[in-house]
């Protein structure tokens, strides 16, 4: 059933290797749009599917569920995210939207993501729970879409995918990838926080 007004990024193929691979875009009138190699973007590549894509190991390992994550609601997200010191990440999703259902089943195998997604505050931003600020689509309506925040509640500017739709997480090493840079970010902002904080006279000893 098409959902108007929105659209589902997709992979048409889902096995590394195949170069060429097609993706398709479905648009609200049902219409299959390929969108080429260049508009996926390089860095969400498949490059190996065996529980894990592109590099990020998994196929050895009995990692969580999707389900069993802790997602939290984004207003809880942002008041854990101040308390805990940790950015945010946010997840778009319909339970119409294939890529979506595909990108879920590779978090269930990939240790990489597993590891990484302790040092954040997960949003689950799927169905009705999508949030609706603008500030969420600022490149289009499409699914999935990933954002992350600062611990202070500040969006990043931290772009999942190179092509056209920067916030497309066309695999889960694109997805590990841009949450490696959330936590740079993370970090780079709270050195300069704490040296603004911190007295000259220390600063200068």
């Amino acid at each position: 059933m098409a959902v108007k007004g929105v659209h589902c990024v997709v992979l048409a193929c889902l096995f590394a290797g195949i170069e060429g691979a097609s993706r398709h875009f479905f648009a609200s009138n049902e219409t299959a749009k390929t969108v080429s190699e260049e508009t996926v973007g390089s860095a969400g590549r498949v490059t190996g599917l065996a529980g894990a894509t592109g590099g990020v190991t998994g196929s050895a390992c009995v990692c969580k569920p999707f389900s069993q994550y802790d997602w939290k609601s984004l207003d809880e997200a942002k008041e854990l995210a101040k308390d805990q010191n940790k950015p945010v990440l946010v997840f778009i999703h319909q339970g119409w939207c294939s890529m979506c259902s595909k990108l879920k089943s590779q978090m269930d195998g990939a240790k990489d993501f597993e590891e990484i997604s302790s040092k954040f505050i997960l949003v689950d931003g799927g169905n009705s729970n999508e949030p609706s600020g603008s500030e969420f689509k600022p490149d289009g309506e499409y699914y999935p879409r990933v954002f992350f925040l600062s611990p202070s509640g500040k969006m990043e500017n931290v772009q999942v995918n190179d092509g056209s739709y920067k916030y497309f997480p066309s695999s889960i090493f694109s997805l590990v990838t841009a949450m490696k840079e959330a936590l740079k970010l993370t970090e780079a902002e709270s050195n300069q926080s704490q040296a603004r904080n911190t007295p000259d006279h220390q600063m200068t000893t």
